[in-house]
């Protein structure tokens, strides 16, 4: 729903290339998607089980604040505040295979690459 809504708002702006990053249900949840990135952010041998599916609202961000806890990481955000060095260690291709959403963001990003390589 979200994703229309902005597709609808951005569509006749001339931005060029516009690419959503709509994590559902919840950013926390790619942030655990890559353990590795997770360990690598914090130097730490960081462990976390990822459920299938979510189970209960606010289940992702106890998730992620567990995990940090777990290594005597006390993250007064909650572990939100880690995100751009996870993203740093990131495997985008992995996390697409994990999470459909971010699976539609590696296919919009590739897609503005190559249209942004023509205009080149």
């Amino acid at each position: 729903m979200r994703r229309k809504q902005i597709d609808d708002i951005t569509r006749d702006i001339s931005y060029g290339i516009v690419v959503l990053a709509i994590p559902s249900p919840h950013i926390e949840r790619w942030y655990l998607l890559d353990l590795r990135a997770l360990k690598d952010a914090v130097d730490s041998n960081i462990a976390v089980t990822l459920p299938a599916v979510k189970c209960e609202k606010g289940l992702y961000k106890e998730l992620l604040k567990t995990a940090f806890r777990s290594v005597g990481i006390r993250p007064p955000l909650g572990g939100s505040e880690y995100g751009e060095l996870i993203a740093g260690h990131v495997d985008i291709y992995e996390c697409g295979k994990l999470d459909r959403g971010f699976k539609l963001l590696i296919d919009q990003l590739r897609q503005a690459l190559v249209v942004l390589k023509k205009k080149d």
